[in-house]
């Protein structure tokens, strides 16, 4: 159990900060702010759509850490009945390996989590196109790596899934390329011999496996791809994707991955809508209803 605050002072918090409504959500704290920490990039998308779903203009957000974390603000809130509280938290593998009841005070990003309903290709392009100044090459380059390197990216997600229903992983915690060797100047960034060098890490041939692994990979292989690669490392090829063309396009030597990000949330924020998915839009919309 890691909920630290009383339950008398959730059922007070919305309350304290003159808002109707308070949604509580899992996300790295940059700084030590109390209950908003605007520097957050998950606190700027979360925002945006609080902005762009509901009509409730005095809602506060608060990251509260982990998806342990948030989820024990949401025992506390439904034990309680605490009104006018919600909790947001990542899917992750939530629908295929384990199965969520429905809550009306549980909220779900559509994707595996925020990144992959914000790096949608046309957000992607956007962003590039900003950086490039509509550079066409850039764009039909990255367009067609991006593709490519997705296509792999589903068939190891899935791999992984099947990892995690056996206790464990195919990844390194190697930060956000999780140990995958990605080459942004070749056709295919991720290599064939890169593919099988992590398959093979962890499927021997004529290995047999279980009924359970199997029935999970096939179904894995027929879920959209923004539910099974991880987030973060998403991220890691896009900004590393788009480094690449702009600095083709433009002869720089860097491409800071700050600025990206900071183009990127600038078009999101101003029209999420146009951005999200229309998977996530009707998501994004059932989900934002429940706020009473």
């Amino acid at each position: 159990m890691t909920f630290k605050r009383s339950t008398h002072g959730v059922a007070n918090y919305r309350l304290f900060f003159n808002s109707d409504i308070i949604i509580y959500t899992e996300g790295r704290l940059t700084t030590d702010t109390p209950i908003e920490d605007f520097g957050a990039y998950d606190h700027k998308y979360y925002i945006s759509l609080i902005k762009a779903f509901t009509p409730h203009t005095k809602v506060k957000l608060k990251l509260v850490g982990g998806k342990t974390n948030a989820l024990d603000y949401h025992d506390s809130i439904l034990s309680n009945s605490i009104a006018g509280s919600y909790v947001l938290i990542d899917r992750d593998y939530d629908g295929l390996l384990t199965t969520r009841l429905p809550s009306q005070k549980l909220l779900t990003t559509y994707g595996y989590s925020w990144e992959n309903d914000f790096w949608t290709e046309t957000l992607c392009l956007k962003t590039l196109n900003t950086l490039t100044i509509e550079d066409e090459s850039a764009e039909q380059a990255f367009n067609l790596k991006l593709n490519r390197t997705i296509s792999r990216l589903k068939k190891l997600g899935c791999l992984s899934v099947c990892a995690h229903v056996n206790g464990t992983t195919i990844f390194s915690s190697n930060g956000h390329s999780k140990g995958i060797n990605l080459s942004t100047n070749k056709p295919f960034p991720i290599a064939r011999s890169e593919f099988s060098r992590i398959l093979k890490s962890v499927h021997a041939k004529g290995n047999a496996y279980c009924a359970c692994t199997l029935r999970t990979y096939a179904i894995a292989l027929t879920m959209p791809k923004e539910t099974i690669i991880q987030g973060h490392l998403l991220e890691h090829v896009v900004l590393n994707l788009i480094g690449h063309e702009y600095k083709t396009a433009t002869r720089e030597k860097t491409c800071n991955q700050t600025m990206t990000k900071n183009v990127a949330f600038s078009h999101f924020i101003a029209a999420p809508k146009s951005y999200l998915t229309a998977e996530a839009n009707a998501h994004y919309t059932a989900e934002f209803a429940k706020l009473a």
